[in-house]
């Protein structure tokens, strides 16, 4: 949680200026039940939503030419 924080703080310092809020808000023990922590992930993917970005290679590269795979046998060096 410690770096995800910093990179939130890089990215915002001033929503994310202290550390120990951020633990506070999304700390986990191990005695929190299932219900809790389905629910402290769900808090987590709203914040992390506007810095995440998806992209797939079909969607970027749409002229690349297919890949050309070709095998050349060579023998065995004495080594």
């Amino acid at each position: 949680m410690q770096e995800l924080w910093s990179m939130l703080h890089f990215l915002m310092p001033e929503l994310f200026s202290n550390s120990e809020d951020f633990n506070e808000w999304f700390a986990l023990s191990t005695e929190v039940d299932a219900n809790k922590k389905l629910e402290m992930v769900k808090k987590l993917h709203l914040v992390l939503k506007p810095f995440m970005l998806r992209r797939v290679k079909a969607d970027l590269a749409v002229k690349l030419p297919d890949k050309i795979e070709i095998n050349v046998p060579l023998q065995m060096t004495p080594i």
